[in-house]
């Protein structure tokens, strides 16, 4: 039986789709990120018994990363081989997470485009490039 908490956690997971150029292997990687959300609480300067709240901010936590799609160029420049990543969709997965974990410019694009994708209400419909 699921404790309340992992019921939630179930529940907020969220994902977006990113596209990647790894131009080291002459190739495009599409993935599925997923992702759990806290938006935070917003400060509260005085309640009416003179007290307040500092408020927090929204916490992003990346859960999971899936390659759904490579791309393969040859050396001209012309689509090679494309499809999806089978069987190596879940090591290229885990290869880019710890590339975002690495990289703090892609780690803070990723997180704009989730807080992006969640003021708009389309967790699954965001594609960019880095």
């Amino acid at each position: 039986m699921k404790t309340f908490q992992q019921w939630i956690e179930a529940h907020n997971q969220n994902s977006i789709q990113w596209e990647y150029e790894d131009t080291a292997h002459d190739r495009d990687l599409e993935f599925d990120i997923y992702y759990s959300i806290d938006p935070g609480e917003e400060m509260v300067r005085y309640y009416p018994g003179g007290g307040g709240h500092p408020g927090s901010s929204t916490q992003i936590d990346i859960t999971k990363v899936v390659c759904t799609k490579v791309t393969q160029y040859d050396p001209v420049g012309n689509i090679s081989k494309s499809g999806p990543p089978h069987p190596h969709g879940s090591i290229l997965g885990d290869q880019f997470d710890e590339l975002i974990q690495k990289d703090t410019n892609l780690k803070n694009a990723i997180e704009e485009k989730i807080l992006d994708s969640q003021k708009r209400g389309d967790e699954r419909d965001y594609d960019d490039r880095y």
